[in-house]
């Protein structure tokens, strides 16, 4: 298994943030991802026992992948990043994704991580 990639997301609050990434292996061909899931979530702190802050994936529509081209690509609205907590600050998160298949053996793979850092919007929606 490969050691996931450190990676910061940024995210502004009431922007799409519909970032791509490309899986390739390492000699440079790209990753069948045919057949795989994704899931991400983010916290505070990796070790916090609450709910997560975010738990997006291809099951809620956050995440599409497109197997053939190995590509996993974040679709999450202008409204659902208007919604993230950041207290009129910025803020930090740790999250991790991971990718899975539902084929037998079941694998999974966490393939990147880090901090995710929230930007939060001076331009609002109108209430």
């Amino acid at each position: 298994m490969k050691q996931p990639l450190n990676l910061t997301l940024s995210i502004w609050q009431n922007q799409t943030f519909d970032d791509s990434l490309a899986l390739t292996n390492e000699d440079g061909t790209i990753v069948d991802l045919t057949g795989y899931s994704a899931e991400m979530m983010a916290r505070f702190d990796p070790t916090d026992a609450d709910p997560p802050l975010i738990d997006w994936g291809t099951e809620t529509g956050e995440i599409a992948i497109d197997g053939a081209a190995g590509t996993i690509t974040f679709a999450v609205t202008a409204a659902a990043t208007m919604a993230l907590p950041t207290a009129n600050e910025l803020t930090q998160w740790f999250y991790d994704l991971r990718i899975f298949n539902t084929a037998s053996p079941v694998y999974a793979e966490r393939v990147i991580q880090g901090a995710m850092v929230i930007y939060p919007a001076v331009t609002r929606p109108a209430s």
